[in-house]
C-alpha cells in the first residue's frame, strides 16, 4: 500500500520478494498491489521496492506462524499538492508559466500553472527540486526545493519563491502626454519582454509584466524620433514609475515694449529636433521638449530680432518669456516755436548683414508718428528719416532709445511752400532791397524827368526869361539837395 493507504496498484514500479536472497517472486505495481507465496517458510523476507526501474527502497518482513497477511507500506504518497507562492504570498499562476518538478528519483515532471496548483502523482517522500520558467520568453525565472517525509503532506506543500508580478508604468515627467510614435522597449536578460509603439498620445503607459524575480534588473529603452532614454529599474513587488524626460513648455516672445509678437518667424532648435512656425501674438506651446540646450530664433522681415538658448533648468520650470528686440519706434515732429508738424513722412530704415527693411508712418495733429514694430538688434545700423513738404531730416538712430524728438528748420508753413528761417531772412532780405531799389529807381527817374522839363521848355527871350531861368535852376538844385540827403538816409 501507499503511505497514505491508497492501494500502490498504478505506480510505475516492481516489487521483488527475497527469501536467503533467493527472488521468489516478482510483482508489476502497475497492474497488481498483491503477492501470494504458497507454502512460505517463516523467516525474514527482503522485499525490494523499484520505480521507474531504480532502487527506491528495501523492505524487511518477519513471516511467523501467527499470520499469513503482510502488509508492506511503500514511501510513496497517492498525490502532494504543490502550491507556488510570489514575494507578496498570493498564488502563482499564468499561462506563460511551467513549473519542472524534480523527484527524489530524477524523475522529470512538466506541469503548467494556469490552474495556479502543481500535482504530483505517486510522490515518493524525499527531496523534490523545483524550476520555474517561462516558456514565451523562453526564461528560467528560479529554483527552489522542498521536501516531502511525512503522509502529512499530502494535503498540500506551500513553496514560498521571490516572485512578483511587475507592473510598470512609463510618463512624462513635464508633459501631459506622451508623444504619437513614441517606442517603448523592455528587455531582462538581453531579451525583449515588451515593446510598443504608440499609435496616438497617451497619458502614460500601465506595463503590465509576467512574474519575475524581485531586484532582477529590466533595461527599458523610450524613444521619439531622434530622442533616446534609457532606464535601468529594479524589479519589486510594488510599481514600478519610470518618467520620461519630456517638458511642455509655454513660450512668450513679447518686444520691447512687453507687447506680443506677431507676423516673425520662430525657430526652435536642440539636437533631437527642428521646429519652425508663425508667431500669431499668442503664446507658443511646445509640446514634449526634451531636457537639453534649446535654441530659439526669430526674424521679422528677414532680420534677427531674437537669438536665445533655453537651458534644461529654463525648461523644467515649464514657462519663459523671451524679449524680442523689436517694438515701436515713436517720432515727435516739432517747428520753430515747438509748433507741431502734421503729415510729416517719417521712414526707419533698418540694416543688418542678414538683410534689410524700411518702416513708415506720418506724424498725426499733434507731430507725432509711431513706426510699429521695427526690429532694433544691437549689431543693427538704424536710419532716421523725416521729410515734409521737400524738406528732409536724416540721422542715425539710437536703437536703445525709442523716443526721438525731431526739429525742422521750418518757420514759414503754407499749403503752397515751406521756408526755414534762413530761407525766411533771404526772402524779407530780398524783398527789401527790391523795395529800396525801387524807390530809388522812382526818384531817380523823377528827376531825370525834372531835367527833361527843365531843358525842353522856351526860354522865349533872354532878357524876358532871365530871372524865370534862374528861379527854376535854384529849385532844380535846392531839390537835387534834398534828393542828395536821402541817398544818405539809406545809405546808398
Amino acid at each position: 500500500k501507499l503511505l497514505d493507504g491508497l492501494p500502490v496498484a498504478g505506480l510505475n514500479g516492481s516489487v521483488k520478494i527475497l527469501y536467503n536472497d533467493i527472488e521468489l517472486k516478482s510483482v508489476d505495481l502497475r497492474s497488481s498491489s498483491e503477492a501470494e507465496i504458497p507454502e512460505a517458510a517463516t523467516g525474514r523476507y527482503k522485499v525490494l521496492v523499484f520505480i521507474a526501474g531504480k532502487l527506491f527502497e528495501e523492505k524487511i518482513i518477519d513471516v511467523t506462524t501467527s499470520s499469513n497477511t503482510y502488509v508492506v507500506q511503500l514511501s510513496v504518497l497517492s498525490s502532494i499538492s504543490i502550491r507556488l507562492l510570489d514575494a507578496s504570498g498570493n498564488s502563482i499562476q499564468g499561462g506563460d508559466l511551467e513549473a519542472v518538478v524534480t523527484d527524489p528519483l530524477g524523475r522529470v515532471q512538466r506541469s503548467s500553472l494556469s490552474g495556479g496548483l502543481l500535482t504530483l502523482q505517486y510522490a515518493p517522500l524525499g527531496s523534490y527540486e523545483l524550476s520555474i520558467r517561462n516558456t514565451r520568453w523562453e526564461l528560467q525565472l528560479g529554483s527552489y526545493s522542498f521536501s516531502s517525509y511525512s503522509a502529512n503532506v499530502s494535503r498540500g506543500i506551500d513553496v514560498p519563491t521571490n516572485l512578483a508580478k511587475t507592473i510598470v508604468k512609463v510618463r512624462a515627467s513635464g508633459s501631459q502626454t506622451l508623444p504619437k510614435d513614441s517606442y517603448i522597449l523592455l528587455k531582462y536578460s538581453g531579451i525583449v519582454i515588451f515593446a510598443e509603439r504608440l499609435g496616438e498620445e497617451r497619458t502614460g503607459v500601465l506595463v503590465e509584466l509576467d512574474y519575475l524575480p524581485l531586484g532582477a534588473t529590466l533595461q527599458l529603452t523610450f524613444s521619439c524620433g531622434s530622442y533616446t532614454q534609457e532606464e535601468v529599474l529594479r524589479v519589486t513587488n510594488r510599481e514600478n514609475l519610470i518618467e520620461i524626460q519630456l517638458y511642455d513648455v509655454k513660450l512668450s516672445i513679447v518686444d520691447l515694449d512687453k507687447k506680443p509678437v506677431k507676423g516673425c518667424d520662430m525657430n526652435i532648435t536642440s539636437k533631437y529636433f527642428n521646429y519652425s512656425l508663425k508667431l500669431d501674438g499668442s503664446d507658443v506651446l511646445l509640446k514634449n521638449l526634451p531636457l537639453t540646450d534649446t535654441k530659439v530664433s526669430v526674424k521679422c522681415s528677414g532680420i534677427e530680432v531674437l537669438r536665445a538658448v533655453l537651458t534644461p533648468e529654463e525648461l523644467r520650470r515649464k514657462n519663459a518669456t523671451l524679449v524680442a528686440h523689436m517694438g515701436d519706434v515713436r517720432v515727435y515732429v516739432r517747428s520753430w516755436f515747438n509748433r507741431p508738424i502734421t503729415g510729416a513722412s517719417v521712414k526707419v530704415t533698418v540694416a543688418t548683414p542678414s538683410g534689410g527693411a524700411e518702416y513708415l508712418a506720418y506724424t498725426d495733429q499733434g507731430g507725432f508718428a509711431s513706426v510699429k514694430d521695427v526690429p532694433l538688434p544691437p549689431t543693427a545700423n538704424a536710419t532716421l528719416t523725416v521729410s515734409f513738404k521737400g524738406m528732409t531730416y536724416e540721422r542715425s538712430l539710437d536703437i536703445s532709445t525709442q523716443y526721438h524728438d525731431v526739429f525742422l528748420d521750418i518757420l514759414i508753413d503754407t499749403p503752397i511752400f515751406v521756408l526755414s528761417l534762413s530761407q525766411t531772412i533771404a526772402v524779407v532780405t530780398f524783398s527789401l532791397v527790391l523795395i529800396v531799389a525801387a524807390v530809388l529807381a522812382y526818384m531817380r527817374m523823377a528827376r531825370i524827368k525834372s531835367l527833361k522839363e527843365l531843358f525842353e521848355e522856351p526860354l522865349g527871350e533872354i532878357k524876358g526869361r532871365e530871372e524865370g531861368v534862374r528861379a527854376r535852376l535854384k529849385r532844380f538844385f535846392s531839390k537835387k539837395e534834398e534828393e542828395s540827403e536821402e541817398e544818405q538816409f539809406f545809405g546808398i
